[in-house]
C-alpha cells in the first residue's frame, strides 16, 4: 500500500512493519479530580459504602499505567469509572485532553478489554479479526486494506503463527493477545484492561506485558489493573497508581516508589519487590494508608506535577497545543486536527450501517453454527428419538374413534415437546453468548438491534428443519389426516409454538445466567402449561377471570389451533362395533374440550402476537443487561426510593 510506513518494533525479538493507520495514534490524556464512587450498603451507618474517596490523578499518552492495590481497594471500580462502564453514583470531574469527557466521543476513542477472555468459538483467529475489521472499519476501507491491517496487527502482537487456529484451541496468553488484537483493529488511542495477567504463567505474563509496552510506545494510553506484579513486570510500568481503601497511596513513576517511601520514613528492603512491600504495609497497619494518602494529597500532588510539566514520552514528539480529537469516518480511525469537531450522530455511533452489521453478524453466526457439529448431531438425534417415542405411544390414534381422547393428548404432547425443547435450548446456550456480546457491544462494534435481528434469523432455519423432522415422524406414526390442509395447518401451529418457545427462552437467557435461568424457565412454563389445558372437558363453562388468565398462555392457542387443524373438518372416525365410541365424531370432542367455536385463524394470529411480545421482552431484557448506564440509573432511583421511605418512616 502507498500509505505504509516502517516502524521498527521489537516483539519477541522480531521486527514488524506497521501500517500508518496502526502505528500513528492521537495523544489522549485522562485526568480525574476528586473522584468519588459509592454504592448502597445497609450495613454502613450512612447507608452507603464509599469505594473511591475523592481521588485525583492523570494518565498520559505514551505511558503504560498500572492500577495496583490489595483486594477490595477499588482497582476495577476506578477502571470501570474511567472507561465509562460505570456512570452513576459518581461525583468529581473526568477530563479528556483537559476537556470534560463526552461519552459518545470517548467511546470511539477507547477500548475496554475485560478480565475474561471471551472469544467467539469455532472461528479461526483471522476470521474473528476480519469480522472485527468489517464491523469497525466501515465500507470505505477495501477488503484488501482490511486484510493488510489485520495481518499487521497479528504480526505485531506475535500471533502470526496462530492465524488459522480456532479460538477455543488457543493458550491463555494467546487468547489475551487476541482480545487485544480485536480491539486494536480500529486503532483506539486508549485501551483499558482489567487484570490482563490473570490465569497466565510467568512466560505468558511477560509476553502480554511486552505487547502492551509496545503499544504504549506507539503513543497509546494503556491503563490496566493488576494485583501483585512480580518485580520484573513492575519495572515495565511507566506509571503506577496505588489504591488502598479507595484512597490514593501512591501515584507516580514505578522506579520512584522506593524514593517516595523513603521520603516519609518508610524503608524498603533492597531484595524486596516495592509493590509487594507496600501492599504488606497496608495490610499490617491501616494508619499507613492515611499517611500515604496524606503524602500524595490523594493523588493531587502528582496531578499538579503532570499539569506543570504537561509532556509525556510520546506527546513531546506528537502533541500539538491546539490539537483536538476528530473522527475520520472514512476509516473509523482518529487523527489530529485544529479544526472544530463536527461529527454526525450516525458516525459517532457506528462506522457501519444497520444492514451491514446485520449481514456480517448473521454470516458469523451461521458459520459458527455450521461448525458446531456435535450440537447439531445431538439436536437431530434428540428430535428423531423423541419423534419415534411419541409416535410409538400414540400409534394409529388418528384413525380410531375409540382413541379420540388419546388423539387429544397427542396434540397436547406435541405442544409440550416443542415448548420444553426450544425453551431450554435457548436458556442453556444464550447466556454464554451474552457475555461475549457484552464486550463487543460496550466497545461499539454494532448496535443491539442489528445483533438481535441476526439472532432471530439465525435460529429460524434450525427450528424449522428439526421441527419438521419431528413432525413428519409423529404425524405419520399416529396416522393423522393426510390431506394437504391438515398437514400444513397443524405444522404451522407447531412451528409457531416452537419459535415462540425459543423466543421465550431467549428472554429468560437474556435476563439470567445459566444456573438461575434453569430454575426460572421451568417454573415460568408450569403455569403456562396449566392454563393451556385448564377447563378442557367442561365445555365453555369457565369463570370470566379464568378466561382472561388462560389468554395469557401462548400454549393454549397452540393446543386449540392443533386440535382445530386435525379434528374440526374431519368426518366421523371408524370405530369397532363392539365398542361405544362417544367421540367418534371429532366435533363432539372439540365441543366438550371447549375448542369448538374458536377459529383457527385467531389462534395463529394470537401466536404471532405472542411471538412479537416474547421477542420484544427478550430485546428489552438484553438492552437492560448491556446498558450499564440504564442499569445504574435504575439502581439510583431505587436507592432514592429507599431514602424517601426511610425519611418518611423517621417522621
Amino acid at each position: 500500500m502507498e500509505n505504509e510506513t516502517e516502524t521498527d518494533l521489537m516483539v519477541s525479538g522480531k521486527k514488524c512493519n506497521l501500517l500508518r493507520k496502526i502505528a500513528n495514534t492521537p495523544p489522549v490524556d485522562i485526568e480525574f479530580q476528586d473522584l468519588k464512587y459509592s454504592i448502597r450498603d445497609s450495613r454502613d451507618p450512612s447507608g452507603f459504602k464509599h469505594i473511591l474517596n475523592s481521588i485525583s490523578g492523570k494518565f498520559r499518552s505514551g505511558e503504560f499505567t498500572a492500577i495496583l492495590g490489595p483486594s477490595g481497594a477499588g482497582k476495577s471500580t476506578l477502571l470501570n469509572v474511567l472507561a465509562g462502564y460505570v456512570r452513576h453514583g459518581i461525583s468529581g470531574t473526568i477530563k479528556i485532553n483537559d476537556k470534560p469527557r463526552e461519552m459518545k466521543i470517548f467511546n470511539k476513542l477507547s477500548a475496554y478489554i475485560m478480565q475474561e477472555d471471551l472469544l467467539q468459538p469455532k472461528l479461526s483467529v483471522f476470521e474473528a479479526m476480519m469480522v472485527a475489521a468489517n464491523l469497525k472499519l466501515g465500507p470505505k476501507v477495501t477488503k484488501k486494506e482490511k486484510e493488510n491491517i489485520v495481518r499487521e496487527v497479528l504480526d505485531v502482537l506475535g500471533l502470526k503463527g496462530c492465524t488459522d487456529t480456532r479460538t477455543e484451541r488457543l493458550s491463555g496468553g494467546q487468547k489475551k493477545r487476541v482480545s487485544v488484537a480485536l480491539e486494536l483493529v480500529n486503532n483506539p488511542p486508549v485501551i483499558f484492561l482489567d487484570e490482563p495477567t490473570t490465569g497466565l504463567d510467568s512466560v505468558a505474563i511477560k509476553q502480554c506485558i511486552n505487547v502492551l509496552k509496545t503499544l504504549t510506545n506507539q503513543g497509546r494510553t494503556i491503563i490496566c489493573t493488576i494485583h501483585q506484579p512480580p518485580a520484573s513486570i513492575f519495572e515495565q510500568f511507566d506509571q503506577v497508581y496505588f489504591l488502598a481503601d479507595g484512597l490514593c497511596a501512591y501515584n507516580g513513576p514505578a522506579n520512584k516508589l522506593v524514593d517516595f517511601l523513603s521520603s516519609i520514613d518508610i524503608s524498603c528492603p533492597t531484595t524486596y519487590n516495592p509493590a509487594d512491600h507496600l501492599i504488606e504495609l497496608i495490610h499490617m497497619d491501616s494508619d499507613i494508608t492515611l499517611m500515604l494518602s496524606t503524602a500524595t494529597e490523594n493523588g493531587k500532588r502528582h496531578l499538579r506535577l503532570c499539569n506543570t510539566d504537561n509532556t509525556s514520552g510520546y506527546s513531546i514528539i506528537k502533541k500539538k497545543e491546539t490539537a483536538q480529537i476528530a473522527l475520520d469516518t472514512s476509516y473509523a480511525v482518529y487523527k489530529e486536527t485544529t479544526e472544530p469537531i463536527t461529527i454526525e450522530k450516525a458516525h459517532i455511533e457506528f462506522p457501519t450501517s444497520f444492514f451491514a452489521q446485520f449481514w456480517i453478524l448473521l454470516k458469523r453466526m451461521m458459520l459458527i453454527r455450521s461448525r458446531s457439529h456435535t450440537a447439531l448431531k445431538v439436536q437431530l438425534v434428540h428430535h428423531i428419538l423423541s419423534g419415534l417415542l411419541v409416535g410409538s405411544i400414540f400409534y394409529k390414534v388418528g384413525q380410531n374413534g375409540s382413541l379420540a381422547i388419546s388423539n387429544f393428548f397427542f396434540c397436547l404432547c406435541e405442544i409440550v415437546f416443542f415448548m420444553y425443547t426450544h425453551t431450554m435450548t435457548s436458556v442453556l446456550m444464550f447466556p454464554t453468548e451474552v457475555q461475549i456480546v457484552k464486550r463487543e457491544y460496550f466497545n461499539r462494534w454494532y448496535s443491539l438491534k442489528a445483533y438481535y435481528a441476526a439472532v432471530i434469523i439465525r435460529n429460524l432455519p434450525l427450528v424449522i428443519i428439526l421441527g419438521s423432522v419431528y413432525i413428519a415422524i409423529t404425524y405419520a406414526m399416529s396416522q393423522q389426516p393426510t390431506d394437504f390442509r391438515s398437514i400444513t395447518l397443524s405444522s404451522l401451529v407447531l412451528l409457531l409454538v416452537a419459535v415462540n418457545s425459543e423466543a421465550f427462552g431467549l428472554a429468560i437467557g437474556a435476563m439470567f445466567n445459566i444456573m438461575n435461568g434453569s430454575a426460572v424457565a421451568p417454573s415460568s412454563l408450569a403455569p403456562l402449561l396449566f392454563f393451556s389445558i385448564y377447563g378442557m372437558g367442561y365445555g365453555t363453562k369457565l369463570e370470566t377471570f379464568m378466561q382472561y388468565l388462560i389468554g395469557t398462555s401462548y400454549l393454549r392457542y397452540g393446543v386449540v389451533g392443533m386440535c382445530s387443524s386435525l379434528l374440526e373438518f374431519r368426518d366421523p372416525l371408524p370405530c369397532d362395533e363392539e365398542i361405544y365410541c362417544h367421540y367418534r365424531d371429532p366435533k363432539i370432542l372439540l365441543r366438550d374440550m371447549g375448542v369448538l367455536g374458536h377459529t383457527y385463524s385467531n389462534q395463529v394470529l394470537a401466536l404471532v402476537i405472542f411471538l412479537f411480545i416474547h421477542y420484544l421482552i427478550g430485546f428489552l431484557a438484553l438492552w437492560y443487561r448491556l446498558k450499564s448506564d440504564l442499569k445504574s440509573t435504575v439502581a439510583v432511583y431505587i436507592t432514592k426510593l429507599f431514602q424517601l421511605k426511610r425519611s418518611l418512616c423517621g417522621r
